[in-house]
């Protein structure tokens, strides 16, 4: 894993694939913005929020993402509800409500178009238990 890391890391060496990197990077991050805007917009209770609270929002939410919590979810879906009450002053009602929106937008939303590539891979259950087994003695070993 670390080999293929290194790997993907030394196409940084070139100016051209780090700046088309850079580009595709920019690209990306103003159209989750964008989306983030527009869904936020939806919503009588966000519709005042600026860009720069949008900005500062999916702030927030990109570090919670790191964090998941067993039994509870993801941090997503906690640091919306967080910074949506306390920052913005949303009642509690109206940031759970939009960051179960934000989370099917960011997460939900893909689950389908991933499973048709899986399964177009020819991806199926016995596939994935097989894998599991396989993988299970190499872990054994690191333990």
């Amino acid at each position: 894993m670390l080999d293929a890391f290194i790997r993907g890391v030394e196409v940084t060496k070139r100016h051209g694939p780090l700046s088309l990197l850079a580009t595709y990077t920019g690209v990306e991050w103003i159209l989750i913005t964008a989306a983030y805007a527009a869904l936020l917009k939806c919503f009588l209770a966000t519709r005042f929020l600026k860009l720069t609270d949008v900005v500062t929002l999916l702030g927030f939410i990109a570090f919670g993402s790191i964090i998941q919590i067993p039994g509870i979810g993801g941090g997503i879906q906690i640091t919306s509800i967080v910074v949506l009450k306390e920052v913005y002053g949303l009642s509690l009602e109206s940031a759970s409500g939009i960051a179960l929106f934000i989370w099917i937008l960011t997460l939900v939303v893909i689950v389908p178009l991933g499973l048709g590539c899986a399964l177009h891979q020819g991806m199926n259950w016995h596939k994935i238990k097989q894998l599991a087994r396989e993988r299970l003695p190499e872990e054994e070993e690191l333990t």
